[in-house]
């Protein structure tokens, strides 16, 4: 009896465990879209500055020198930062991440109805141990995935211009 209640108790913290893992994934998928669209609206309202200012040299005379300088700095930083962190790149990891959880969830889900006969078509699965082994093995094999390919992309190694060799 212990036994299955210890199973059950487990099951409903690993549900809980992959509902927070999907609001944390949408937060982080969120949280990277507001940077991306940040970087792109300043880099486009700043590099129209610049190429405005670059396009009549004239005004450079004029007093715009220091203007035009100071926005094109903000563009070269702005252009290093979206290079370096990615902010659109890691707003489709995340987001990707979180619809494939949402679908392993849903999968799930679908395969508890169906075993308890509720319709929806045929499944393999034959028990609800046996869907709640398929939804772990699922879940574990994505979030090591996603965690693999976080820290492909997600780290840029610093490199001086003396490295000779790449990764």
């Amino acid at each position: 009896m212990t036994d299955t209640a210890s199973t059950a108790n487990f099951e409903k913290t690993y549900l809980d465990h992959v509902a927070e893992r999907l609001q944390r994934l949408q937060r982080l998928a969120d949280r990277n879209f507001q940077r991306f669209t940040a970087f792109r609206i300043a880099l486009v309202v700043f590099s129209a500055s610049v190429v405005f200012s670059a396009s009549l040299p004239a005004l450079t005379g004029m007093g715009f020198k220091v203007a035009s300088t100071v926005a094109a700095t903000i563009v070269a930083i702005l252009a290093g930062l979206d290079a370096q962190f990615r902010p659109g790149e890691r707003w489709q990891h995340f987001r990707s991440a979180q619809i494939d959880l949402d679908r392993i969830r849903r999968d799930y889900e679908r395969r508890i109805s169906v075993l308890n006969g509720a319709g929806g078509g045929t499944i393999d699965i034959k028990s609800e141990a046996e869907n709640f082994q398929t939804l772990f093995a699922d879940t574990e094999a994505l979030l090591a995935n996603e965690t693999e390919a976080f820290w492909k992309f997600g780290v840029t190694k610093w490199r001086s211009p003396h490295d000779t060799h790449r990764d």
